[in-house]
């Protein structure tokens, strides 16, 4: 007879999991795993990890929900150490919109957990978002709807500069002047959205 999990065991044993999917997914990408990769690498069978996630997109959701909770909670306990919104702005911006390049950089095949098909990936997009819209809403002269909607199109062009960036470097300083044009934008008094 299987012995009942307390829910604290069933958390720990869904984290290992997790953490364990994590390395495998950096290191093959999305497309290249497999379920019994990710089984082998938490040492459980094929049927005792369909227990804790359905399929490989589940698994995947979860690692990357857990990489983008680890970052955005890395990124408040920084905040109080930033003075300025433009000093803010710069370093988290900087940090979020790299984070891809530099991990594909170690693992090539990690540029597909970033893919916006997957509606865990858009999750962290907006939850970016609405971390940003925390530093910058304090300063906008535009109405929260026209500050939102900025950063929307701020964050996803984040996209456009990853595909043409030749290096993290060069990502960096375009994100930078970025940065420049998206303080210029909400700092501006006309809000004629």
């Amino acid at each position: 007879m299987t012995q009942k999990r307390t829910p604290e065991e069933a958390y720990d044993r869904r984290r290992k999991v997790v953490q364990e999917a994590t390395a495998v997914f950096l290191r093959y990408g999305f497309a290249r795993t497999t379920m019994a990769d990710l089984s082998k690498a938490a040492s459980l069978s094929r049927p005792a990890l369909y227990e804790l996630f359905p399929g490989k997109d589940e698994l995947f959701a979860a690692v990357v929900r857990e990489m983008n909770r680890e970052a955005l909670q890395n990124y408040r306990e920084k905040l109080s150490t930033l003075r300025t919104t433009r000093g803010k702005l710069q370093y988290f911006c900087r940090d979020w919109g790299t984070h891809g390049l530099r991990l594909a950089e170690h693992h090539p095949d990690s540029r597909d957990l970033f893919d916006l098909r997957v509606p865990a990936v858009r999750d962290i997009f907006d939850e970016f978002i609405a971390f940003l819209i925390g530093i910058v809403g304090p300063v906008s002269k535009r109405s929260p709807a026209q500050t939102k909607k900025i950063l929307f199109n701020f964050v996803y062009s984040l996209l456009g500069l990853e595909a043409a960036a030749k290096s993290v470097a060069h990502m960096e300083q375009m994100i930078e002047l970025q940065v420049e044009m998206l303080l210029a934008m909400i700092e501006a008094a006309d809000a004629s959205m």
